[in-house]
């Protein structure tokens, strides 16, 4: 038997029989890592700005996967950060005094 039939037939039990879906393992799986980081960073929000700072700076790290989360990444920032541009008028030049 391959490792995908195997893997089918994994998965096949966990829906069927254990009624798990997809969505309640990354549920799951989500709740574990907020309270990982919570455990890792607590309440100091600055060290993990810091880390992922380094990790934005380090690039690729060779790992392919890198660039998506490093593009889902600015995408959930800049959907919370607002920009406002307004057209501000230029302070006059100071007229030099000539004696």
């Amino acid at each position: 038997m391959s490792s995908s039939e195997k893997y089918r037939m994994f998965r096949q039990y966990m829906t069927n029989e254990l009624s798990i879906s997809r969505e309640d393992i990354e549920m799951w799986v989500r709740e574990v890592a907020e309270q990982e980081i919570k455990k890792i960073f607590g309440s100091n929000p600055s060290l993990m700005e810091n880390c992922i700072l380094r990790l934005l700076r380090q690039g690729s790290c060779g790992y392919p996967e890198w660039r998506e989360i490093e593009s889902d990444i600015v995408r959930k920032l800049s959907n919370r950060i607002a920009i406002t541009v307004r057209n501000c008028p230029l302070p006059e030049p100071a007229e030099s005094q000539e004696d």
